[in-house]
């Protein structure tokens, strides 16, 4: 009989892992195909179908994350959004499916076999990490049990202010789905969130399949660097992975011009501000520096660019940031928020006053700890170009950029903080530093692909 149960749950896990990608595609391949497929692509067929997939994968992550904060309502928003993806699998399949360069059959391959390697560490280990389970997984539990998102979830109640109620959603909403999908809540399955959330990152990354050093070195770094912190429950991985992936793509932009390259890394940038509430903090550095970059690569090409700016792209920036705002707005009128509210004059006088007791050099200190290794990599990089005399990819700076900055704004964040810093630091700086060691990494990539080219 337990034999039976084993069959039957596993069936039924394959069964939601299946549906659930496939719903994703569908209701992300409605924005995809109808607004940006033909800007991206030309009838040549100039874009692998890998990475509009992931593309797609990432815009039905915020899709649905959007209906659910509207209709709030699981099982409503689940249909609409089945609804939606039903929708969006009809243009896919009567319209554009044969519009696609042919993606190599080898990164088929490792894309799936990386997929399965995540996927069975995620739903067999219960959750146990203390942030996956008494924030992310908790608030997943608290819509599941209250089944909505909106105020009857509980998100006002002072017993539960450690949770960091005003944390986004995307994790907890998706387990919430998988659970109702499944009919039951245990300590297992819902980690498939995690595993959705993963899915288009590792086809973002297997579109850099190359024989090369460069690609194996990407590949080690992400995800397999991260694998702990992957499928524990915690966002910081997940942060990392994505802030990383934006800027390897807009590196890639540089190098190509191809503008589904920039578009991708947009959307990265975009699920960010969804994952954790430092991705705020991160599309800023990130936007700032591509910004930064596309200025001064087109000048005054630029300025006349932008009135030209295809409406579509607009209609779908706004989509991508729908989340985002809804969730500000929803915070705003239950009166939740973070407590750490920077830029007040509390704040300030703790900045000033950590500066005084000379906590700077603590921080950086307590941070070196955590970049050495890959702060040795990038000098090992520069010094082989240094005496080749050979200079570093203009694709791998924008990465590194954005690696000072965020970095630079993490110790600010540190410094005024309302919490005890020595306390926080110790609990926190290794999972804080994440996105500073994928964005050198990243850096390394291309200085790395550059150096062995012929």
């Amino acid at each position: 009989m337990s034999a039976l149960i084993t069959a039957a749950n596993s069936l039924l896990i394959l069964l939601v892992t299946c549906a659930g990608l496939v719903a994703l595609f569908g209701q992300g391949w409605l924005l995809v195909g109808s607004l940006l497929h033909k800007q991206m692509a030309s009838q040549a067929r100039e874009n692998p179908l890998l990475i509009e997939l992931a593309l797609a994968l990432t815009a039905g992550l915020l899709i649905n994350l959007a209906v659910m904060l509207v209709i709030q309502s699981i099982k409503p928003a689940m249909l609409t959004s089945g609804l939606l993806a039903m929708l969006g699998l009809a243009r896919f399949w009567l319209k554009d499916r044969r519009d696609f360069q042919q993606t190599k059959p080898e990164a088929w391959l490792g894309f799936l076999v990386v997929c399965l390697l995540l996927f069975f560490p995620i739903i067999s280990e219960p959750l146990s990490n203390w942030d996956g389970r008494s924030i992310w997984f908790f608030h997943a539990k608290m819509i599941y049990s209250a089944g909505t998102s909106g105020f009857e979830a509980g998100w006002t109640d002072k017993v539960i202010n450690f949770t960091h109620v005003d944390y986004p959603l995307m994790q907890p909403v998706l387990a919430a789905q998988v659970a109702t999908a499944l009919g039951f809540w245990n300590e297992y399955f819902p980690k498939l969130a995690i595993f959705f959330l993963l899915v288009p990152g590792i086809a973002w990354l297997f579109t850099f399949l190359r024989k090369s050093p460069g690609f194996v070195f990407l590949l080690l770094v992400i995800p397999f660097s991260l694998t702990t912190q992957t499928w524990t429950g915690s966002m910081d991985a997940c942060l990392a992975i994505y802030f990383s992936l934006a800027l390897l793509l807009f590196g890639r932009y540089l190098s190509s011009n191809k503008t589904v390259d920039l578009v991708s890394s947009l959307a990265c940038l975009a699920i960010l501000t969804v994952i954790k509430n430092e991705g705020l903090l991160a599309i800023l550095c990130g936007v700032g520096v591509i910004g930064l970059t596309l200025l001064i690569r087109l000048k005054s090409e630029l300025f006349k660019a932008l009135p030209k700016i295809n409406w579509r792209y607009l209609v779908a920036g706004l989509v991508a940031l729908a989340p985002l705002l809804l969730w500000s707005l929803l915070k705003s009128r239950w009166g939740i928020g973070s407590d750490y509210n920077f830029g007040s004059a509390a704040s300030l006088d703790r900045l000033i006053t950590r500066l005084g007791e000379g906590a700077l050099p603590y921080l950086l200190q307590q941070a070196f700890v955590q970049l050495k290794y890959a702060l040795s990599i990038l000098a090992l990089v520069y010094l082989a170009h240094f005496l080749v005399g050979k200079p570093l990819a203009l694709a791998g700076k924008p990465a590194l950029l954005t690696a000072g900055l965020y970095f630079l704004a993490m110790i600010l964040i540190y410094l005024m903080s309302p919490y005890k810093l020595v306390s926080q630091v110790n609990t926190s700086i290794s999972r804080t530093m994440l996105p500073v060691i994928t964005l050198i990494c990243v850096s390394c990539f291309y200085f790395l692909e550059s150096y062995f080219e012929q």
